[in-house]
């Protein structure tokens, strides 16, 4: 179902056609596809999201003792 399709339900082809017209937009009948000019409403944009996350520490590191290995 297209746009058209659930428009005309409450429009007739005529009406449709006119308020399609009245807000600048385009419509191609023979795809059915209504194509609306860019606004600020309907932009694309990119967002970068950085995040900081801390981790706790999960263990104690390992602390080589130079003696540790040594032998007597």
């Amino acid at each position: 179902m297209t746009l058209f399709d659930n428009l005309s339900i409450y429009l007739t082809e005529a009406e449709l056609g006119e308020y399609i017209a009245r807000l600048g937009w385009k419509f191609d009948s023979s795809t059915g596809v209504v194509e609306v000019p860019p606004n600020p409403d309907n932009q694309i944009t990119s967002t970068v999201v950085q995040e900081d996350i801390k981790l706790q520490r999960m263990f104690r590191p390992f602390l080589f003792h130079h003696r540790a290995h040594c032998w007597p």
